[in-house]
């Protein structure tokens, strides 16, 4: 009887230490993904790069090559629930600090930029910032740029 009570209690244990693990990991996730406002819940979390992001913004295509063949660029939409506009974020240089890529709307889209190649080869992740009807910061996406074509 001792011994069923023992593997009882340790079954307990494990299982509410899981539910605290699983408890402590959601709410970590839920502060990286920011508010409509703009505003973050807690401190930010940046989300992994080579094409992750927050908010359900993102960008495609994810990845992309830069070559010889892609020498006009190529088009990239950014979008996501209720994003109607975009910008360059903050992090957006080359790996090996050059020119690698060159980033531009695409006529007067507000959500579409064209990626070309840099002087530069290299890589890079590409951050785009999707916003909503008020302005505000819907979400982030990290746009991986991989720049074969050093002209």
């Amino acid at each position: 009887m001792s011994r069923r009570v023992s593997i009882i209690a340790a079954v307990a244990s494990l299982s509410l230490l899981i539910a605290c693990t699983q408890g402590r990991q959601a709410s970590q996730a839920g502060s990286a993904v920011p508010q409509a406002n703009g505003a973050n819940l807690g401190s930010p979390i940046l989300p992994a790069k080579d094409c992750g992001g927050t908010g359900g913004v993102g960008v495609a295509p994810c990845p992309i090559r830069l070559t010889k063949t892609t020498k006009p660029g190529i088009l990239v939409s950014v979008t996501g629930p209720g994003v109607v506009g975009s910008y360059l974020g903050r992090i957006n240089a080359c790996f090996n600090g050059r020119t690698c890529y060159n980033a531009e709307r695409e006529g007067t889209s507000e959500t579409q930029w064209r990626i070309t190649s840099g002087r530069s080869c290299g890589r890079a992740d590409v951050e785009f910032e999707g916003t909503n009807a008020n302005g505000g910061t819907v979400g982030y996406f990290f746009l991986k740029v991989v720049n074969t074509y050093c002209r």
